[in-house]
């Protein structure tokens, strides 16, 4: 292994090299690997032919294949000779390659199924940023798909590795900055705890990240957030309440709603009535009061037609019937430094949920 590292490191001014102001993540996708009953070298190569172009997708990543180096050296032959499958081994290809990231997959086959496992590892620390495995039948449709699906799922999962508990990010690093309505809110990235809203999380790896906030009685919402290196990216949710408490809620409200409303019909009709008689008493004075019962009619009757203009408002501007918190937009927001362009916010929860551009 140690020779097939060297030629790896000879050929490394081959690989597109990253800018000093680039904050992808460098990635190096290793491949599948065939393992116990997968005598198919060509079904694993195109697998991971899947994966890598998964990992290509993602504008975070500058993505490393085989087939990069694969002018330099014979690495399919040098790796399998050397069975580099385990962490440290990858971490030195890693190095090599001045990657920060390794994706690495198994496939094995186990009676009547396939058993495919992908991975992400940290190059420097060897701590892994995600797992994925399937158990998949010996379809090969199927387990094309389900290869698709396990690497958008690691990217997921990987893509919000963070520092480690010492708390320094090795390499460029960047800060998410989240607030919610209501406020504390756990904040889980990577099904790990980090605080409570609001808050700033620093030593983010760039890169797109997933994030949880969870409340108790509200619904989780998960947002994918983008990270870049020295910049802080903002994240403003709303939350929405259960359903199981809104229903109730809807209950309570309804019938302070129809109390309020049916005392506006009341007082409203009262004012009506009210002004009416006084209108016309008013009227009534002016006409047959002489000079001094004219003014006073005609003060009389202004007052009672105040008092149904009054009473008409009322009628006419009825209490709004209260509108349950499901049926209310909840607004998610994800603002990015300002040199680094629009965000399309793709909010992943159960419930529905508004997304908007920002």
């Amino acid at each position: 292994m140690r020779a097939a590292l060297l030629l790896v490191m000879s050929c490394a001014f081959l690989l597109p090299a990253t800018a000093s102001a680039d904050d992808r993540v460098r990635t190096v996708v290793m491949g599948i690997a065939a393992r116990r009953g997968v005598d198919d070298a060509t079904l694993t190569q195109a697998l991971s032919r899947v994966v890598l172009g998964e990992y290509a997708k993602d504008p975070t990543r500058i993505v490393i294949g085989p087939d990069d180096i694969s002018r330099a050296l014979e690495w399919e032959a040098s790796r399998q000779q050397a069975g580099c499958d385990d962490n440290a081994c990858l971490a030195e290809v890693g190095a090599a390659l001045d990657a920060s990231r390794i994706v690495n997959g198994t496939l094995d086959a186990v009676g009547s199924i396939y058993l495919l496992s992908l991975s992400e590892i940290d190059a420097r620390t060897l701590e892994p940023t995600g797992r994925v495995q399937e158990e998949v039948p010996k379809d090969e449709a199927k387990l094309l798909d389900a290869t698709r699906r396990l690497a958008i799922d690691l990217l997921k999962k990987s893509g919000a590795s963070l520092a480690s508990s010492g708390g320094t990010f090795v390499g460029n690093a960047g800060s998410i900055e989240i607030a919610t309505d209501p406020n504390g809110a756990q904040i889980l990235v990577s099904n790990n705890v980090l605080g409570t809203t609001p808050t700033k999380i620093d030593n983010v790896a760039p890169g797109r990240h997933v994030v949880r906030l969870t409340r108790t009685d509200y619904e989780p919402v998960e947002v994918e957030v983008p990270v870049h290196a020295g910049g802080v990216t903002k994240v403003n949710a709303e939350l929405r309440i259960v359903r199981s408490l809104a229903e109730k809620n809807i209950e309570i409200r309804n019938v302070k709603w129809r109390e309020a409303d049916q005392n506006n019909t009341i007082f409203g009709w009262s004012k009506v009535g009210l002004g009416t008689v006084g209108a016309g008493a008013g009227a009534l004075v002016a006409l047959g009061g002489g000079d001094g019962g004219f003014v006073t009619g005609v003060v009389v009757a202004a007052v009672g037609a105040g008092l149904i203009a009054w009473g008409a408002t009322d009628l006419l501007n009825p209490p709004k019937r209260p509108v349950p918190e499901w049926e209310i937009e909840r607004k998610v927001t994800v603002t990015p430094p300002k040199d680094k362009g629009a965000v399309e916010v793709k909010v992943l929860q159960e419930a529905p949920a508004s997304t908007m551009n920002r």
